[in-house]
């Protein structure tokens, strides 16, 4: 079996492949060393406010929303079975050899007839889901993705419109105030600012935040207010508690034991994270980016480059389509 239909089969791979081939570009990627997540981080411009970005559906119009394109990957990953879901392990096997994973099966995602109904969405993360432009980072979309049509928000929205077709409607919100709050009653006071985004007519919500965070004092508790408040605000809406991308102490137990105790969905993202995967499905310093300007740029700062690559933006919306209750 090619590399390519271990990731995702051709039914439902979306990456930047496509789009680079198109642009007559090929981008190397060779093997690096295991990156470790620094808490220094150089990522500080506007990350302070709340910020929403409506995404129209027309900028999906020039791609294939009815199947992910199918993706290749460099000769680094060669023999590397990838994750497809929460149960993927790593086997670490001998330092001097290279670790094989576990031979696993890709999640499949059913694509219904297109439906009447309509469905909205919302995406609430860190820079992972939606960082604005700077002069390190050049376009409005999740940090890293090679384009803003390969973040993971965007690949679902390809998704959802072929189910709901025109009638899709997404929403991103930058909620990195919440990680940066000192205390919990700091981050319960805070989330009112959720509100305006928070209707009856929402049937997804997403909640991806925690990679920044340090401190796990009272962390449960401030999941579970914030999951309480959405769930109260939205009460119509399936919500899902993505798991962190950047494994910080015992985070992602506690957003665990949080999604469980107000039931909502928990979307582990550990197989993406683990033993030889983690060098594999993040990005690395030198990494190509098409910006809103239409001009190539390299990732030149350590902690954008400590992001999911295309790879890992496909593999997250792939668990967050499959995870969406028909």
């Amino acid at each position: 079996m090619r590399l390519a239909e271990k990731l995702l089969p051709p039914a439902l791979c979306f990456s930047a492949i496509l789009l680079l081939i198109t642009a007559g570009i090929y981008v190397e990627r060779k093997s690096h060393n295991k990156p470790v997540h620094t808490a220094a981080t150089e990522i500080k411009e506007q990350e302070d406010v709340v910020y929403v970005v409506d995404l129209p559906n027309d900028v999906l119009e020039s791609t294939n929303t009815d199947a992910f394109a199918e993706t290749t990957q460099s000769d680094s990953t060669e023999g590397t079975e990838l994750p497809a879901d929460s149960n993927a392990t790593v086997d670490q096997g001998e330092t001097s050899e290279a670790t094989d994973t576990t031979e696993v099966t890709q999640p499949q995602v059913s694509t219904p007839q297109v439906q009447a109904e309509p469905f909205q969405y919302l995406a609430i993360g860190n820079s992972v889901t939606i960082h604005q432009i700077c002069d390190y980072w050049w376009g409005a979309w999740g940090m890293a993705a090679s384009s803003r049509e390969n973040d993971y928000v965007h690949l679902v929205q390809s998704q959802l419109l072929v189910r709901y077709g025109k009638n899709t409607s997404v929403s991103l919100c930058s909620f990195i105030p919440w990680e940066k709050a000192l205390t919990g009653n700091d981050r319960l006071t805070i989330l009112n600012q959720l509100e305006p985004y928070l209707n009856d007519d929402l049937d997804l919500v997403t909640v991806q935040l925690g990679d920044g965070l340090i401190d796990e004092t009272g962390l449960e508790s401030d999941y579970e207010n914030m999951l309480t408040y959405i769930k109260a605000h939205a009460p119509n809406a399936q919500v899902m508690l993505i798991g962190n991308f950047w494994d910080n102490g015992n985070i992602n137990s506690i957003k665990q034991q949080a999604a469980a105790a107000c039931k909502v969905d928990y979307i582990d993202l550990t197989p993406l994270t683990t033993g030889e995967n983690e060098a594999i499905f993040r990005s690395k310093m030198g990494d190509i980016v098409w910006g809103d300007d239409g001009q190539a740029h390299k990732i030149n700062v350590y902690d954008v480059a400590q992001h999911p690559n295309d790879q890992a933006m496909a593999w997250i919306a792939t668990y967050i389509l499959e995870a969406i209750k028909q």
